[in-house]
């Protein structure tokens, strides 16, 4: 999976604190990080097992960059900017995605 942009970043990170147009684009991000780690890699405990809360989601993203897994990165830096009901969606929304 390709590093997003810094606007990419930025761009999705804004749309996802104004809760605006942003869905598609992350579920977008998922799938193609499940197209390289199909069992969910390096954010299998947020994205298959449900577990969502901030401390999950720095754990994963320690992981990822310890491994320098940019997608994971990227995924987990954008999900820090989402709400508990955010999260949910995203994950209640796993057929989309894996």
């Amino acid at each position: 999976m390709k590093k997003l942009t810094r606007e990419q970043f930025n761009s999705l990170s804004n749309a996802i604190r104004k809760d605006k147009d942003w869905f598609n684009n992350f579920i977008k991000l998922c799938r193609e990080y499940y197209e390289q780690f199909h069992c969910g890699g390096n954010l299998h405990i947020i994205l298959d097992d449900k577990n969502i809360e901030d401390k999950d989601i720095f754990w994963c993203q320690g992981y990822a960059y310890g491994v320098k897994d940019n997608g994971g990165i990227d995924i987990t830096g954008l999900m820090i900017f989402m709400t508990i009901e955010q999260r949910k969606k995203v994950v209640e929304s796993y057929n989309l995605y894996a």
